[in-house]
């Protein structure tokens, strides 16, 4: 790591660009002068380069004095080992040559280290050729790969001839391939290499053969080429010819170790020995210094106004406009007519290539430049002649919320992603000087900007993390769980080589996703659907909208139409949205375009009328801008749907692709629901004067979302759509605010996000309030199948469901009570014997009769509780009844439990029903065990002078009306009225 605090940074410049990662390479006068040999003499190398080739192993020690004299002249300190063979001398990698082919012949695994210019990348895939290897050289980004192709394919030129040097070095990236049979070292972006694993490719041509992958800038955990590395690291350990070297300029060597410790000892990765060879030397040294009272401008208009190239570094576009502005103000402030003087750049992540080029041309003659850059520059281009970098540490990052939506939020640059910024200073000249600003802050007012600073104090560079969070933690992992299910092994096993595992949950989560949309069956493997996925260079909700398209056998105009569409939303969207921007863009739009898929095709049609065959970049760039579009987006936008065309099989121009019809805009939304239909929203209200919606599939949801200010759909009540959650964070009075939107929407059919809600079993059953009803001794019911809040088809009569709803399980114990079975009746026997014996004999009586364990009576009620509770396991009134028969088995009800059979006929001898009272048979009632009689002739009532009684001493009650209302209960004999 470098020092800091106005000291010397060990940072050692090279002297002829030999890493530049920029379009251009411009190797120094002496370097060419050295490259420069005789036919014979290239011949010679070349021969002997076959030669070892061809050798099972390549050692430098035993080369020939013949073959050294081959060499370029060399030029090392004397108790260096002599270097020999293919390698840029003036670089300092070249002292470590021998050692990394040693490492690698002896390892499966290298870790290599070494400041920016050191060489490691340009050098090392050059000295594993010369030992025997097939290498893959896998930087982050396009622009690297173009850079070191052009490189290292220079470099060789001059050792083994043009035509050869050619053959031997291939590149492969998504805008440009070019490879050939014969290449020995191939240069490709991860995702390339990443493919080329699932698809097999590497497996069925290098499986033999002795291949090297070397993985380079690992420190800006970069999330394809940490996949790259693992995906290189389970297949080297399974390969005892391939070898896995892991470059950076800076690194977290113990992390990276552990994971790859994995290779060789699974078991106990931290007692695996990695080596790590670390490449020393920078021939220029850059100061740092720190300026906690100054902003980037602030400190450069101070210390860098006579600088031929400064570099500006802050968090984003917005900051960098800016800065711009700031500077010129600054500069006039303290001299009228100096900021004429400076030529002004931006360098950022959305620079198309022909701005690219731009950016890396001298400045007009007399003027000094300035170029203001995102952390996107901090590396993949080199600028000549940087002497002077300013940063303000800072950077807008994308970070996943707690639900796993996107947003930018602005954070601090790590120790690791400052130092790289401040080493794009002293490259190719010497006096690099470094500064560590205070943060940038934007207002309308000088209080809003006061206030703001509170949010972004100046850090140090020892206050900083030393690296930054993985971009792994932070990325929408779909696509590359979809793409790895194509391999022997799960994504589980992928993380646990890539640097920085990925917790479970969040996998299984993004499968769910998967799985949800057709892609994953139930057990993860890829369908059909997944399969074709994986054909389109997309976002997996738009490359599913692709697949139905498909699937339906959609015509070649209405394909055009889904891959035009799909690539410009997977851009984020063709148009400027950045505050302040035009709206020209609209113009394109037709009538119809009432959504953002509908725009984005307008757009795209609209576009493709311009692009006439002679069209140059230049004319490209500038019809974009004329119609407020970003000219980045709109490139990748044509190089994806180029892709996708291509795999569709169809040929544009042979397509009329006017605008679209009203019914193909309605199948374009329709087949790309298919994706989008698990981020459907509706129209929740008004709040804050903006309309908000809330997931379908949450009714209490506590989150709302606006659609975003960019979007051309216009919110209506009760609104039904899709589109992307996202949410940004907006810097207000000293505090950063969070706003969640609905980006790219799309309008969607209730019918047509339940058909698709239905096909992966999503949609949940609800019981229709009282519609339960028996059919054929089976209890039957509605139910409506939900989607959230949306109805999915016709309400259904239900007789399979295991969850049967309590109104249903009500109706069959209502019907079973009406229609009782023989268990039930059964049970009703024995709850209405015990029910007579209640009501005939008193409580007392009974404990004389009774069985000595005998539980609590059985009574009607206890027969309905036994009915219902067995309700819930069946809907047919026989099964009803069977469990009841079953109960009564287990349970041992009969009435013999209670009374044995002498008691039960002396209770009822004890307790007649006919009774001789004055002469006549009188029916007698029976009340808790009381005897009485309600209706007696005058006569009888006159012969029965004196009290009554029953066999067993119990005197029988004569039941009268009271005087009023009611009824009493007297001895005969006694005065009172006579009973009616």
């Amino acid at each position: 790591m470098a020092e800091r605090l106005n000291g010397k940074a060990s940072y050692a410049r090279r002297t002829h660009g030999s890493e530049r990662r920029g379009v251009f390479a411009t190797p120094s006068y002496g370097y060419i002068q050295n490259l420069e040999q005789s036919r014979r003499d290239r011949a010679q190398n070349l021969a002997s380069l076959r030669e070892k080739y061809n050798s099972t192993t390549f050692i430098p020690e035993l080369m020939s004095p013949e073959e050294m004299a081959v060499s370029p002249p060399q030029s090392v300190e004397q108790d260096e080992q002599e270097i020999i063979g293919l390698g840029n001398r003036e670089l300092p990698a070249i002292n470590h040559k021998n050692e990394i082919i040693d490492a690698v012949e002896n390892n499966k695994v290298v870790i290599s280290t070494g400041a920016t210019g050191s060489g490691k990348s340009t050098q090392i895939p050059q000295y594993l050729y010369e030992a025997g290897y097939d290498v893959f050289v896998v930087p982050p980004r396009r622009i690297i790969v173009d850079g070191l192709h052009e490189r290292i394919q220079e470099e060789l030129n001059g050792q083994l001839g043009e035509h050869e040097a050619r053959n031997l070095v291939g590149k492969r990236h998504g805008g440009d391939v070019s490879i050939h049979d014969k290449n020995k070292i191939s240069i490709m972006t991860p995702n390339v290499l990443n493919l080329m694993f699932a698809d097999g490719h590497i497996d069925r041509e290098y499986k033999d053969k002795k291949v090297a992958f070397l993985i380079d800038e690992i420190h800006e955990r970069n999330l394809y080429s940490e996949l790259a590395l693992g995906h290189a690291a389970m297949w080297v350990r399974e390969n005892p010819n391939a070898r896995l070297i892991a470059a950076s300029a800076t690194l977290d060597a113990k992390t990276l170790q552990y994971s790859l410790g994995r290779v060789t000892d699974a078991e106990y990765p931290e007692k695996a020995e990695v080596p790590v060879v670390n490449i020393e030397g920078r021939p220029f040294n850059v100061e740092i210094h720190e300026m906690p009272d100054m902003t980037p401008v602030q400190a450069f208009v101070e210390n860098g106004r006579g600088d031929e190239s400064s570099l500006i570094f802050t968090s984003g576009m917005k900051e960098i406009k800016s800065v711009i502005t700031e500077t010129i103000r600054a500069l006039e402030a303290r001299e009228k007519g100096s900021s004429a003087g400076y030529e002004f750049r931006m360098l950022h992540g959305e620079l198309t290539k022909f701005q690219m080029k731009q950016v890396a041309r001298p400045a007009e003659r007399g003027k000094k430049l300035v170029t203001i850059a995102t952390p996107a520059g901090m590396s993949g281009i080199t600028l000549p002649k940087v002497t002077a970098v300013y940063t303000d540490g800072t950077i807008n990052r994308e970070i996943l919320d707690v639900d796993g939506h996107p947003g930018l939020v602005r954070e601090y640059l790590s120790q690791s992603e400052v130092i790289q910024e401040i080493g794009r200073a002293g490259r190719d000249v010497a006096g690099g000087v470094g500064y560590i600003c205070a943060p940038m802050i934007i207002g309308r007012t000088e209080r809003s900007i006061e206030q703001n600073r509170k949010l972004y104090p100046f850090k140090s560079l020892d206050e900083r993390d030393p690296y930054a969070v993985p971009e792994i933690y932070n990325t929408d992992l779909s696509s590359n769980i979809l793409d790895n299910a194509k391999t022997s092994y799960d994504f589980e096993e992928l993380g646990l080589f890539t640097g920085h595992e990925v917790q479970p949950a969040t996998i299984q989560n993004t499968k769910t996703r998967l799985r949800a949309i057709g892609a994953l069956d139930r057990v993860n493997e890829l369908t059909d659907i997944g399969q074709e996925m994986t054909r389109f260079p997309v976002a997996v909700e738009l490359s599913r909208g692709l697949v139905e398209s498909l699937r339906r056998e959609r015509v070649s105009r209405q394909l055009a139409f889904m891959a035009l569409t799909a690539s410009a939303v997977d851009t984020g969207g063709l148009q400027e949205f950045r505050k302040g921007s035009g709206t020209e863009w609209k113009r394109l739009l037709t009538s119809s375009a009432d959504d953002d898929f509908s725009a984005q095709l307008d757009l795209m049609l609209a576009l493709r009328e311009a692009d006439q065959e002679n069209v140059t970049p230049r004319e490209q760039y500038l019809y974009a801008k004329a119609y407020d579009l970003n000219p980045r987006r709109v490139e990748r936008a044509r190089d994806v749907a180029g892709k996708i065309l291509h795999r569709l099989g169809i040929n544009i121009s042979d397509i009329n692709l006017d605008s679209p019809s009203y019914e193909e805009v309605g199948l374009l939304r329709d087949d790309f629901t298919a994706g989008m239909f698990m981020m459907t929203y509706r129209e929740a209200g008004v709040h804050n004067k903006e309309h908000v919606y809330r997931d379908i599939r949450d009714a209490n949801a506590v989150r709302f979302r606006t659609i975003n200010d960019r979007s051309v759909a216009e919110p209506e009540p009760r609104q039904l759509i899709a589109g992307f959650p996202r949410y940004y964070t907006r810097d207000r009075q000293g505090e950063q605010q969070v706003k969640n939107v609905l980006d790219l929407v799309l309008r969607v059919r209730p019918e047509v996000v339940g058909r698709f809600a239905l096909q992966t079993n999503l949609v949940d059953y609800v019981p229709i309030k009282g519609s339960a009803r028996m059919d054929g001794g089976m209890v039957v019911e509605r139910e409506q199948a939900m989607f959230g809040d949306i109805k999915v088809g016709s309400p259904e009569v239900v007789k399979s469901h295991d969850d049967i709803p309590e109104t249903s399980q009500a109706e069959l114990v209502r019907y079973s009570l009406q229609n009782p079975g023989d268990a039930q009746l059964a049970l009703r026997s024995v709850a209405e014997e015990l029910a007579e014996y209640r009501r005939i004999h008193t409580a007392e009586d009974l404990e004389q009769y009774r069985q000595l364990q005998a539980p609590a009576d059985l009574t009607k009620h206890d027969i309905e509780s036994i009915l219902k509770n067995y309700a819930a396991r069946t809907r047919n009134a026989q099964e009803l009844d069977a469990l009841l028969d079953r109960h009564m088995l287990e349970k041992g009800i009969t009435i013999a439990r209670y009374y044995d059979t002498a008691a039960r006929v002396e209770m009822t001898r004890r307790s007649p029903e006919i009774l001789t009272i004055g002469g006549v048979e009188t029916k007698i009632f029976y009340d808790r065990g009381r005897p009485y009689v309600t209706r007696i002739t005058a006569e009888q009532q006159a012969q029965a002078t004196s009290p009554v009684y029953l066999d067993d001493g119990r005197e029988v009650l004569h039941q009268i009306k009271k005087s009023g209302r009611g009824t009493r209960r007297v001895s005969f004999g006694s005065e009172g009225e006579v009973a009616d």
